[in-house]
């Protein structure tokens, strides 16, 4: 029988988080290249931390759920979330009636998309 070590657990957990960062650092020089270019990776790091900490007050811990909030974080600001012009995106982020993590991100990235793609079109 294979027993893995309280060290050893927390070394791989550490690895496989350094791993998601660097995705998700790659991710963003791929859908986002102005934020990687002005901000730069040492700059993007301490963002996608913050970004996975704010995701846990929310139960979001899936990789593609948070890279979501990134992706949303990128587009429309910091702390979008906790903005008047976003406010919307707490009530979806935090609804009670939808107790899943995953349907709670979709519904509040589909709120986003279409805010953003109005933008657009107004110009």
């Amino acid at each position: 029988m294979l027993t893995i070590s309280s060290r050893q657990e927390k070394q791989l957990n550490k690895e496989a988080y350094i791993s998601f960062q660097h995705r998700m650092i790659n991710h963003i020089s791929e859908f986002f290249p102005e934020h990687y270019n002005e901000l730069g990776e040492e700059k993007l790091y301490p963002l996608i931390e913050h970004c996975v900490e704010n995701c846990e007050q929310y139960q979001i811990v899936s990789e593609r759920d948070v890279c979501l909030y990134i992706d949303m974080s990128l587009a429309l600001g910091l702390d979008f979330e906790k903005s008047e012009e976003h406010a919307w995106a707490t009530d979806l982020l935090t609804d009670a009636d939808t107790p899943n993590a995953t349907e709670r991100i979709n519904s509040t990235y589909d709120k986003a998309i279409q805010i953003l793609t109005l933008k657009e079109q107004e110009g």
